[in-house]
């Protein structure tokens, strides 16, 4: 292998370790809590990004949907006595999108399908965002709270305005000199990274607390 790069998939693995050293484990805490409590009070969870983080959103919202009601026999479903999770991906939709882009405008392509959708107290609406300043993230955090729904954002260490309209925000810390990242987006591989690893971490104990109320 060419040594230049080898070098670059070291450093690669060495930016990760240095952000999983300053990883969020509170605030990813809290947002588990929050999964957790719209669940047993049969809230609906509405979930969104931008972009690649549009595909990070899908693997989530697919995972906590299915994921957690899946028994170790496939072939055998968990308990349909053991309440669903009520969760809707907001970025899924090219009709739905293009023609709120068309008809209202890109900033609002989240807070109007929230709105129709009647979100309300108790959900919980969550936002990827590397800057913390997507407008039609932050329009959308604006109706949620609004309307007394939880807001929980991730996005890159400071935050941007998210900061102002977030319940919870998990901050990923970090710079990068990898290529392929440019300016402000310098550490955004590794930012996509992260909402895998918090996606898993969130459906992995969401899983558990389903596995032991259904065997409880």
């Amino acid at each position: 292998m060419n040594e230049s790069v080898f070098n670059l998939i070291e450093l690669y693995v060495k930016e990760k370790q240095g952000f999983l050293d300053q990883f969020p484990v509170k605030d990813v805490e809290r947002a588990i809590d929050s999964v957790w409590r719209a669940y047993e009070d049969q809230k609906c969870i509405y979930a969104f990004g931008n972009g690649g983080n549009a595909a990070y959103v899908s693997n989530m919202v697919t995972d906590l949907f299915l994921h957690p009601f899946v028994s170790e026999d496939k072939g055998k479903p968990v308990s349909e006595d053991i309440p669903r999770l009520k969760i809707l991906n907001l970025s899924e939709s090219p009709s739905t999108i293009t023609a709120l882009v068309n008809d209202v405008g890109p900033d609002y392509i989240f807070s109007h399908q929230l709105i129709n959708h009647g979100v309300d107290a108790g959900d919980l609406v969550i936002g990827f965002s590397g800057s913390g300043n997507s407008k039609n993230i932050i329009t959308a955090f604006e109706a949620a709270k609004k309307r007394g729904a939880t807001t929980i954002g991730v996005a890159r260490d400071p935050g941007g305005k998210m900061k102002g309209v977030t319940d919870i925000l998990i901050l990923i810390p970090g710079v990068s000199t990898f290529p392929g990242q440019t300016g402000n987006n310098n550490f955004n591989f590794h930012f996509e990274d992260a909402l895998s690893s918090i996606s898993h971490i969130i459906t992995g104990i969401f899983k558990m607390k389903i596995m032991e109320k259904s065997n409880g």
